[in-house]
């Protein structure tokens, strides 16, 4: 199970106290690695430079848990994702994570020729990321298929995405060591079921139900997992209508570091005290 985790600022700079907790908890919690800079870190809204500092107060903290680091690096042009790739491998970046284009529809010839490119100028384990949700693009699995056939260093895939005939497709097209995780909390049961090498669930940065449904799952105890399942699915849905990524930043200072929303500090959007407040009494409801 990898972390995608929430980006931590106080005052413009990275927050490197609640980070390192961050990765603490992480590590407690059982996870195996953490997703530095993706859609929960709000990567899309960080400045270059900002993105650099991120990725390396993140890496710093995380490597000091022994969590297997998996960089975002991606950014409007290709050419500033190559240089972030390299930046972060020069940091001792593990592995490299690269979203699709976004904004601008790219076709299927379009998004092969992207990440051939990609691939053949980063030496490094890389991990394509997909959420057409999001982004308005989408890589087909035949597609990745042929890139992972063709690169060697494509080891993986995150695919937040609904659509589980693709899902399938992404596991069965690809080799028994190419890594599919499942992007949505709500659907990672289901995903393992499928065949999935795991999940990359937002949730993680403030609560240990998707190790434990991993674990659960992998001992064969269905029961459980169906259980655990419903409960990852009630939270999810609950802040579901909430501002994103903020409500996430929110539940971590508030269940983790125990901070009370106010000002201070920074969510990445408009979400205070009384909708944590909201939020704590409809999961103190939850079975």
């Amino acid at each position: 199970m990898v972390a995608p985790a929430i980006t931590l600022l106080k005052k413009g700079y990275v927050d490197s106290d609640a980070v390192k907790a961050l990765m603490q908890f992480l590590k407690k919690s059982g996870a195996k690695g953490v997703f530095i800079a993706g859609t929960t870190g709000n990567a899309p809204m960080l400045s270059l430079n900002d993105h650099k500092e991120v990725i390396k107060q993140y890496i710093k903290y995380a490597k000091d848990e022994h969590l297997t680091t998996f960089a975002g690096i991606g950014r409007d042009s290709i050419e500033e994702t190559i240089d972030m790739g390299k930046y972060s491998i020069e940091l001792g970046a593990d592995k490299l994570v690269a979203v699709t284009p976004y904004y601008l529809k790219k076709d299927k010839k379009q998004m092969y020729e992207y990440y051939s490119e990609l691939l053949k100028k980063l030496d490094s384990e890389v991990f394509i990321y997909n959420i057409p949700s999001l982004t308005g693009n989408n890589i087909e699995a035949e597609t990745v298929a042929k890139l992972a056939k063709e690169n060697s260093n494509l080891k993986g895939i995150k695919s937040t995405n609904t659509d589980f005939d693709q899902f399938q497709k992404l596991i069965y097209y690809t080799d028994k060591d190419f890594l599919v995780f499942q992007g949505y909390d709500h659907l990672l049961l289901p995903s393992l079921e499928l065949g999935a090498s795991g999940g990359v669930c937002g949730t993680m940065n403030f609560t240990d139900l998707s190790e434990k449904l991993y674990e659960s799952y992998n001992r064969n105890e269905s029961a459980k997992s169906i259980k655990l399942h419903k409960q990852l699915s009630n939270i999810y849905h609950i802040l579901e209508p909430y501002e994103f990524p903020a409500v996430y930043n929110a539940m971590f200072y508030k269940l983790i570091e125990g901070i009370e929303i106010k000002s201070e500090p920074e969510l990445f959007g408009n979400i205070g005290k009384s909708e944590v407040d909201s939020i704590l009494k409809k999961l103190n409801r939850l079975p």
